[in-house]
């Protein structure tokens, strides 16, 4: 397996050296890994090691594509606040200071967040083998936030300091994979941290690279210290390559939606693997979003699987994982047929999305939404109660905006629209159900 993944590394870096976002010629990459402890390479034995960065530098200096690396900006310990703190101030390392380093650099890469939270955990006096107490939660979400501001304002930045560097920010992973008790507070607020930083860095050039799921599904292997909540050398690999992987994806965007609208919505939405583009690299942003499609993106979003069948008679068509999927949410009571039937081909409407997002937060929270007020639109006069509270709800979140006053609530759903509506729907429906459970 390892062999395998070396091959496909050695094609990675030569996508890497051609690809027109780099620039790259032969050893002509500065790379600068910024941030805490993951990113100094602190291993599970709470000593200095290889790190993620250091296993991205050997592969581009294996390939002949790396000009220099440093981590010497990166320090354990470190918080959000004290990586903005270096830059504003400009601190010197051992040649020149972290400003004139990022100005020749054409990568970097940002882990940083976690020990926000940790400080804040051990300032409340938080034991975590027991789970975060009620009266502690306004402060870690309070932390979260603070946090998440940070991290944006880091990267612009960095942004400010060279507009051409390439940046990626390491998402995060739980760091207490032993403690059973305390899964359902910490992993909803690992998957909300994930969003709410994938939301800030809209607007940003900076790619956000998940990992959590990669590290839970081997922690024993990944995170093998259960007093230390750092990663093993296995663990720092699997995080270099999904580095890796995203600089390739970064370099493969949808090639119709560089001047569009949606731009950052579609390519968040593509990130957190929600939708996927077309085999000719396309997205085609203002082509009608299927049934199946929707049902197909709320399944992914919700991670729902199949409990039960569907009782829908025109679906046998469908590919194997797209049946499963309308199962899921059929189970799950997001989406409905008629005398039936799915009709997984037909345009989904603006009404029935509305519908669709509205149950699945009950799906997802346990409570159906109440809007404090109706929907502000005045075309809902001829839509059912059910809808005109769907619609409420995606307006009081901010999730649907409408034209003129109105909703259009029988308008075919663009796959623009709906890359829009589905990332910020995933981040509310995400805070919701953190508070849930931390509760």
């Amino acid at each position: 397996m390892k062999k395998q993944w070396l091959l496909w590394m050695m094609t990675l870096v030569v996508l890497l050296v051609i690809a027109p976002t780099v620039q790259a010629t032969e050893r002509d990459i500065n790379y600068t890994a910024l941030g805490d402890s993951l990113a100094e390479g602190m291993n599970e034995q709470g000593k200095i090691g290889k790190g993620y960065a250091d296993f991205i530098a050997a592969f581009l200096q294996q390939e002949g594509t790396l000009n220099t690396f440093t981590k010497e900006f990166a320090h354990s310990g470190y918080t959000s606040s004290q990586v903005l703190a270096d830059l504003v101030q400009d601190v010197t390392g051992t040649k020149q200071s972290i400003t004139t380093t990022l100005g020749q650099s054409q990568m970097v890469t940002l882990s940083v967040g976690a020990n926000d939270l940790f400080e804040t955990l051990r300032h409340l006096q938080v034991d975590m083998s027991k789970g975060i107490p009620n009266e502690a939660l306004p402060q870690v979400m309070q932390t979260i936030q603070q946090m998440t501001i940070n991290i944006k304002a880091i990267v612009q930045e960095i942004e400010r300091i060279n507009p051409d560097a390439q940046i990626y920010v390491m998402g995060y992973y739980n760091p207490f994979p032993y403690v059973e008790s305390i899964k359902p507070q910490i992993e909803p607020m690992i998957e909300q941290m994930d969003v709410v930083v994938q939301q800030a860095l809209q607007g940003t050039s900076a790619v956000f690279v998940p990992v959590n799921e990669q590290i839970a599904s081997n922690y024993p292997n990944y995170l093998p210290n259960p007093e230390n909540v750092h990663l093993s050398e296995a663990g720092y690999e699997l995080v270099a390559q999904h580095m890796l992987e995203a600089m390739t994806n970064n370099n493969q965007r949808f090639n119709d939606i560089a001047s569009h609208w949606a731009k950052p919505y579609i390519e968040q939405a593509a990130t957190l693997g929600l939708i996927k583009g077309y085999d000719d690299g396309t997205y085609r942003p203002n082509k009608g979003l299927t049934r199946a499609q929707t049902a197909i993106i709320l399944a992914r979003a919700l991670q729902v699987k199949a409990t039960s069948t569907a009782p829908f008679t025109d679906i046998q068509q469908l590919a194997p994982e797209t049946q499963h999927m309308i199962h899921a949410v059929y189970g799950a009571g997001i989406v409905q047929g008629k005398e039936g039937k799915f009709r997984p081909n037909d345009n989904v409407t603006r009404s029935q999305f509305a519908l669709m997002i509205h149950r699945s937060y009950t799906a997802l929270t346990g409570n159906v939404y109440k809007a404090q007020q109706p929907a502000p639109f005045t075309d809902l006069t001829n839509t059912s109660q059910e809808v005109k509270e769907a619609v409420a709800m995606l307006a009081e979140l901010g999730i649907a905006e409408g034209n003129n006053n109105q909703y259009q609530p029988s308008a075919t759903v663009t796959r623009a629209h709906a890359a829009k509506m589905i990332t910020k729907a995933v981040t509310i429906l995400m805070q919701h159900n953190t508070n849930k459970h931390l509760k």
